[in-house]
């Protein structure tokens, strides 16, 4: 098979979408936490009786809310210095990823890493972007306007389903 090359640069408003649609998880993560504490505190709530459940309840419910307001905007502030570092990182940076029977080769500014098919576990796709993984870790990642072409993207992601198929 003859390589595939992709070259393009990130734009701004991509890498904030991109870096949303990577911690969707997360944010899912924590909300369902919140809905799991509130459910916990309302089947306490009615398995024991309100004047009863009230020590355990309230606190329950105060401990959710104080999260809501509190912890979630405090861990967003603490990763935005690092979500501001990647952005610059990646800003107007030449990206060209190459994918062959081997693997896949991503050269980004002065960075080159190579990523055997083995090491891929997962392709996600979404009408932005296309998201190699390996787990949960996102190892390549890029926008779908790359590809220039719908043809290029059929071959692009005809080859990435073929060798992830064939390693798992």
């Amino acid at each position: 098979m003859d390589a595939i090359t992709i070259r393009f640069r990130w734009q701004a408003a991509e890498i904030t979408r991109l870096m949303r649609f990577r911690l969707r998880w997360a944010y899912r993560l924590q909300g369902v936490a919140v809905v799991a504490v509130v459910l916990t505190a309302g089947v306490v709530a009615l398995v024991l009786g309100w004047p009863d459940a009230a020590g355990l309840v309230v606190p329950l419910l105060v401990l959710s809310v104080l999260y809501v307001v509190v912890a979630i905007p405090l861990l967003n502030l603490a990763a935005a210095p690092a979500r501001r570092r990647v952005r610059e990182r990646l800003l107007g940076t030449d990206v060209v990823v190459t994918v062959d029977d081997v693997g896949v080769r991503l050269l980004q500014g002065d960075t080159s890493v190579f990523h055997y098919w083995p090491a891929l576990t997962r392709l996600v796709e979404s009408p932005e972007f296309v998201i190699l993984q390996q787990g949960r870790r996102a190892l390549v990642s890029l926008p779908c306007r790359a590809f220039g072409d719908e043809a290029t993207a059929r071959r692009f992601l005809d080859t990435v389903r073929q060798h992830l198929g064939a390693s798992t």
